[in-house]
């Protein structure tokens, strides 16, 4: 069984078996493809094949040129679980987890990594600081220096943007990710074709070594 589908079976259980998926009915999401055109000139393409349970979007400048790539994994329940993403040369950026409260099953934090799994970015949604009244009621996100292990974070300021697929044609598309280096080779982790599975060499898609 490949890495892949091992961790797309663990997702599933996890999401059916949560006190907050336990509410709620599966989401069945049919195939579809959008484009969405952007005032700067650049315009994303979004498509979900059949039955596959992930979002791939394509994002390309004015002038046509392919300027990142963005794939999200769904669990049973047609939450976004992993994402991955990779710069227009099909170079490996960036992966996130999105994180769930497994009392109330929504949406608690985004944690992203480098390629190198690191951690660079922690975005967490109104609610999960509580008793922190400057955060309780917003988005409040926090940039890690990868390279210093004792980093406690540096909150981002002003408008914070979760990492989820566009749905609406925003003013700009902004392909900038905290932190993020390519890797040198596309041959190291390219992305997949529509409809094929992603090859995800770092962080939770790492191919085991034999």
């Amino acid at each position: 069984m490949s890495r892949f589908l091992l961790l797309s079976l663990t997702l599933a259980a996890f999401a059916a078996g949560s006190p907050g998926a336990a509410r709620a009915q599966e989401k069945r999401i049919e195939a579809y493809g959008t484009k969405l055109l952007h005032r700067d000139g650049s315009r994303t393409e979004t498509q979900k094949m059949g039955d596959s349970m992930q979002i791939r979007q394509e994002t390309f400048d004015k002038n046509n040129v392919l300027i990142q790539i963005r794939v999200f994994q769904l669990d049973t329940l047609g939450r976004h679980r992993q994402g991955i993403i990779w710069d227009g040369r099909k170079n490996p950026l960036a992966s996130i987890d999105y994180i769930y409260n497994e009392s109330t099953g929504k949406m608690s934090e985004e944690r992203m990594h480098n390629v190198k799994g690191k951690v660079i970015r922690r975005l967490f949604y109104p609610g999960a600081f509580p008793n922190d009244p400057r955060y309780a009621n917003r988005i409040v996100a926090f940039n890690f220096d990868p390279e210093r292990p004792d980093d406690k974070g540096t909150e981002v300021k002003g408008e914070v943007k979760p990492i989820a697929p566009l749905k609406s044609a925003e003013d700009e598309f902004d392909p900038s990710i905290p932190g993020a280096t390519a890797l040198p080779s596309a041959s190291a982790a390219a992305a997949p074709a529509p409809g094929e599975k992603p090859k995800r060499r770092f962080g939770l898609f790492q191919k085991k070594d034999k």
